[in-house]
């Protein structure tokens, strides 16, 4: 409140009530006119919703992405699925692609994703993969790895 007055003073002082263009004083007193007012007071139950509801959000992009990764697992290991499926959707894995799927997938989902391509056991649409798709299937999975301890490396 002290600094409205005082801003407004000065205000009313530096423009002369004379002034061939009044409305150049009353525009910089009207912008002022917020600094008469209270400060914001935070409504509790208000910043209590929003802060629930961005824990929601938070946790349903986790699990969008853990959702996501399951559908691909799931298209491109069926039964009836061919390898053509599981070589489109390396694409989508392959970190270089520079596609969206890239920002919502973290390089640990993507490597469980291509770690399940791999598998042949459990994902029929694995089998007959060329040998050029599985190395780059590998090289999808290995990024995740932490890099192995090497000589004077301490261990953690």
């Amino acid at each position: 409140m002290t600094s409205y007055a005082t801003v407004n003073s000065l205000i009313q002082n530096s423009f002369p009530s004379d002034l061939d263009q009044p409305w150049k004083r009353d525009n910089a007193l009207a912008r002022i006119e917020i600094l008469e007012k209270p400060p914001y007071v935070v409504d509790q139950a208000s910043a209590k919703a929003w802060a629930d509801l961005a824990n929601q959000s938070a946790r349903s992009g986790s699990s969008y992405v853990n959702r996501l990764a399951q559908t691909f697992k799931e298209i491109g290991c069926a039964a009836d699925g061919t390898t053509y499926v599981i070589s489109g959707l390396m694409r989508e894995l392959d970190h270089r692609s520079g596609r969206d799927l890239e920002r919502k997938l973290e390089a640990s989902t993507k490597a469980e994703v291509a770690a399940a391509f791999l598998d042949e056991a459990t994902c029929p649409g694995a089998r007959g993969l060329s040998e050029e798709n599985k190395a780059k299937l590998q090289e999808i999975r290995d990024r995740s790895l932490p890099a192995p301890a090497g000589p004077g490396t301490a261990a953690r």
